[in-house]
This record gives C-alpha cells, sequence and structure tokens, in this order.
C-alpha cells in the first residue's frame, strides 16, 4: 500500500541522511489540495547538481544533464 512505501521511502532517507555522499534529508510533510492534487514535499538541503553524462542503452545517444 502506498503509506507503508511512503514511510519506507522516509525511512531510508532519515537513515542516509548523515552520509557525506547524501543529502541532507530534513523531512516530509503532506499538503492536501482538493484543486491541484494532493502532494507529498521532502525537505532537503539545497544542493548543486553536476553536470552528468547519461548513455541510454537502447540508442547509445549521451544526453547532458
Amino acid at each position: 500500500d502506498i503509506d507503508e512505501e511512503i514511510e519506507a521511502e522516509y525511512n531510508i532517507l532519515k537513515a542516509l541522511s548523515d552520509h557525506p555522499n547524501v543529502v541532507k534529508f530534513y523531512g516530509m510533510f503532506y499538503k492536501k489540495d482538493m484543486k491541484n492534487g494532493d502532494q507529498l514535499w521532502l525537505v532537503l538541503e539545497p544542493f548543486e547538481m553536476p553536470r552528468a553524462i547519461v548513455t541510454t542503452p537502447l540508442n547509445d545517444q549521451k544526453e547532458y544533464l
């Protein structure tokens, strides 16, 4: 069930939060919104995404992120 999946993800993020190679996880909250749909928000430390090159196995094209 979805609640168990969310709880499992929360526990994983919380357990790894102090690892030096993992972004710090501060918590999550649920926003009930009838107009736009319910939302689950993760609160993480700000970080810069490094550029990465991803090669897709299907067509061997390189994509720069």
